[in-house]
């Protein structure tokens, strides 16, 4: 989904699994929905996409990251 929205390849790399690696995990709003009331309003590929689009209308630094900028 990252390349796809970024349009560049980032370079997958894949390792061994390492101790304590999540190896399955299914995301369950559940509780969001009935404390919130929370609905989505997009999947996640048009969020990702929307997101890049924003980011590369304002990047951040790493300066920016740790504070000094």
């Amino acid at each position: 989904m990252i390349q796809d929205s970024t349009g560049r390849e980032v370079g997958v790399q894949y390792a061994p699994p390492r101790k304590g690696d999540v190896c399955d995990s299914l995301a369950d709003i559940g509780a969001a929905q009935r404390a919130f009331a929370f609905a989505p309003c997009m999947g996640m590929a048009e969020g990702l996409t929307e997101y890049m689009a924003w980011i590369r209308q304002y990047p951040v630094t790493a300066r920016q990251l740790e504070g000094n900028g």
